[in-house]
């Protein structure tokens, strides 16, 4: 990945110690601006969808899993383990 381009890795699982497994797709929703600006995964065998994307800066992303229609946002901008230079671009 070119210099100033991030990898983000987004989980989707159960709440831990619930004892429940995802077993439908998590639909993610990116900007228009990304490549595939909806996507749908599968859980792996452990419960949880995982999905990595790069990016040049923070933006928020929205879930909706397809197991129970939980709808979700994060907004990496307000992540403050994120690196600086991330949140701010």
């Amino acid at each position: 990945v070119e210099e100033d381009w991030y990898k983000i890795r987004l989980v989707v699982g159960p709440a831990p110690r619930s004892g429940k497994r995802l077993t439908r797709k998590v639909v993610f929703h990116f900007h228009d601006s990304f490549d595939e600006p909806i996507i749908a995964k599968k859980p792996l065998k452990n419960g949880t969808v995982v999905i990595n994307v790069h990016a040049y800066g923070a933006f928020t992303v929205g879930a909706v899993v397809e197991q129970d229609d939980t709808a979700l946002e994060l907004d990496l901008a307000e992540l403050k383990s994120a690196p600086k230079k991330f949140r701010e671009q």
